[in-house]
């Protein structure tokens, strides 16, 4: 009797796991990594050090010399660097770049302009 039960049981317990439908496959062949949320601009004041410098082609102010000045805490306690731009046409452009909420660095509107 005991035999019949088990077997029962036995039965029961794989049936069970028979029926369980396995999770649909994943399809990540397909997708796409994120656009990129920064410029080059931004990606280069996001990481390197104040006092850092580069030449960075093809960016909103064309090719442009860039040289990273002072870093501080903005009244709206927003880390910020101020960033000096030398244009091809010898052009200097005061930037001030600070990091959003989510860790991305944004152009604020330009401070100063020796060609307008």
């Amino acid at each position: 009797m005991f035999r019949r039960i088990l077997l029962v049981v036995l039965i029961c317990f794989v049936g069970g796991c028979v029926s369980q439908k396995a999770p649909p496959p994943q399809q990540v062949e397909n997708e796409q990594p994120p656009p990129p949320t920064m410029n080059a601009l931004e990606n280069y004041v996001a990481t390197s050090v104040v006092g850092s410098e580069t030449f960075i082609v093809n960016t909103r102010y064309g090719d442009v010399r860039l040289r990273i000045r002072n870093q501080y805490y903005s009244a709206s306690n927003k880390i910020c660097r101020l960033v000096d731009l030398t244009n091809q046409n010898e052009c200097d452009i005061e930037l001030v770049l600070c990091m959003d909420e989510s860790g991305d660095w944004k152009e604020k509107p330009i401070l100063w302009n020796s060609c307008q």
